[in-house]
């Protein structure tokens, strides 16, 4: 699926996965943005881990390093 120039991959159950876009304040650079661990708080999914990469000139995801990781936990909604 592409929004606005930015490619949203979604699994067969309607979950957002993964998100390439490109970085403007850091010079439109290509990223990766992986969304898992998943869970439901009061109706509402979250995803509780989120990591970014750069990316190749292929669109393939660069490893190392890894740009941002963010793993939440005991998530609620107020």
């Amino acid at each position: 699926m592409r929004v606005a120039g930015d490619i949203v991959y979604v699994d067969d159950s309607g979950l957002i996965r993964r998100r390439d876009y490109s970085v403007a304040v850091a010079g439109d650079t290509p990223a990766a943005h992986y969304v898992s661990g998943h869970q439901e708080v009061d109706g509402l999914v979250v995803p509780t881990t989120r990591m970014i990469y750069s990316r190749d000139e292929n669109g393939h995801k660069v490893p190392e390093p890894l740009v941002v990781s963010v793993r939440l936990e005991n998530v609620t909604v107020s």
